[in-house]
């Protein structure tokens, strides 16, 4: 059936004292070239709506367009049956109530959408229902905890779920970490990780299907009717779902991008991902040579917040490295900490955590931008320059803790380009 298109614009919620209706009424039947176009004072009244069925009715309209307010409003009163396609474009937030009323380029906005939506209803149709039984299981890419939450959360809505993961154990990165920053108030005291208990749930809940040692090796299909061929050591297998979730995680920083904060010219020079392990391993020792540290510090934004490196900010990185000072000093009651910030970002409740870590005379935080790191006699030293204190500073410490960021695995199965620009990850 040819398109027969009627466009209807609401005069309401400011939206004719901002734009020229009459000009975007022009618009739309000329340049766009809609077969119709009728203005109302307000479209979601009951006389609006019977003003649009009687012009469906009269102009014989295949077609709507209302450009008024947006689609999260009104949308079962602008649904006009199975044989006209309907398309809201959004006058009033978009438009009217963001923009300087009566400027051309308010002017030119209101007509580009009002185009985009004619366009968008020249060449689209009402959905004719699926051809095929619609699938409702549900696959969770990523055995974290992310992963193990969703699972759990459709099992629990009453879908099957299908969890897959890589590894060939659940939990993901919590599964290396020691104690996780506290969750529940005082926020004071470090908890264990939830990981162990989503384990024991997911294992355990009949409506989840765990696949370990599994990875995707190609999805295609359409919402409701997916299907994605598995590989895991038996081979390839075909399955059919009806939606899919993400949650595979991220990647820590490439550390060999690291050299400029000292990371591989001294062995005393880590990440937090290895103090994590070394945490978890009741080992928080130097690592050349042994033996208990006087002194750790810990460099914030390491590859992160920095144009030549990732240049957002992972937004946990501070309250681990809280976190982890806790573990020295609970494990080493006279050992020194420094914290080297750009900022501390621990919002909202954790503000109480950060505070506490204020309170600890051996914790020294500091902001600065460190400026060159590097081993000496005694173990580790760093120069810091534009600190509070208006002075360069050098900080000597028995090791350096690397605060890494983190880069999304927004791509299954992808392996990070060390010589790719983290902007474009």
């Amino acid at each position: 059936m040819d398109p027969k298109i009627g466009v209807f614009i609401c005069e309401g919620c400011e939206i004719g004292s901002s734009i020229d209706i009459d000009k975007v009424k022009e618009h739309a039947t000329g340049e766009c070239k809609a077969d119709f176009c009728q203005t109302h004072k307000c479209y979601c009244s009951d006389e609006g709506v019977k003003a649009i069925k009687d012009s469906i009715e009269s102009e014989q309209l295949n077609k709507v367009v209302i450009g008024a307010c947006s689609q999260r409003y009104f949308a079962d009163k602008f649904m006009f049956g199975d044989e006209v396609f309907t398309e809201r474009v959004n006058l009033r937030e978009w438009v009217a109530w963001c923009h300087e009323p009566n400027d051309e380029d308010t002017q030119m906005l209101a007509e580009d959408y009002v185009a985009m939506g004619v366009a968008k209803a020249r060449v689209v149709e009402n959905p004719v229902g699926p051809q095929e039984t619609t699938v409702k299981d549900i696959l969770i890419i990523g055995g974290g905890v992310t992963g193990l939450q969703s699972a759990l959360n459709v099992a629990k809505a009453g879908y099957k779920a299908i969890l897959i993961e890589k590894e060939d154990h659940l939990g993901g990165w919590a599964e290396k970490f020691h104690k996780v920053f506290p969750k529940a108030a005082p926020y004071r005291e470090l908890q264990e990780s939830p990981h162990i208990k989503l384990v024991e749930e997911v294992e355990n809940n009949s409506n989840i299907e765990v696949r370990k040692s599994t990875t995707i090796k190609k999805t295609k299909g359409q919402p409701g009717q997916f299907d994605v061929t598995l590989q895991n050591g038996s081979g390839e297998e075909d399955i059919r779902i009806g939606a899919i979730i993400q949650a595979t995680g991220w990647r820590q920083y490439p550390t060999e991008k690291l050299d400029y904060l000292g990371y591989g010219s001294s062995p005393n020079v880590i990440t937090n991902i290895q103090m994590e392990e070394m945490a978890k391993n009741d080992k928080i020792e130097v690592p050349e040579g042994g033996g208990a540290p006087k002194s750790v510090a810990f460099i914030q934004c390491a590859g992160s917040r920095d144009l030549d490196h990732a240049p957002y900010c992972s937004s946990v990185c501070c309250r681990v490295s809280l976190k982890q000072a806790k573990y020295v000093r609970e494990k080493y009651p006279d050992c020194k900490v420094y914290i080297i910030y750009k900022d501390i970002r621990s919002p909202m409740q954790w503000e109480l955590f950060y505070a506490q870590a204020q309170e600890d005379d051996h914790i020294i935080l500091t902001k600065g931008e460190v400026q060159k790191v590097g081993p000496n006699s005694s173990g580790v030293n760093i120069e810091i320059s534009e600190t509070l204190l208006g002075e360069d500073i050098q900080i000597n410490a028995d090791m350096v803790v690397l605060a890494t960021g983190m880069i999304s695995t927004n791509k299954v199965g992808d392996e990070f380009d060390a010589n790719e620009p983290i902007a474009d990850v």
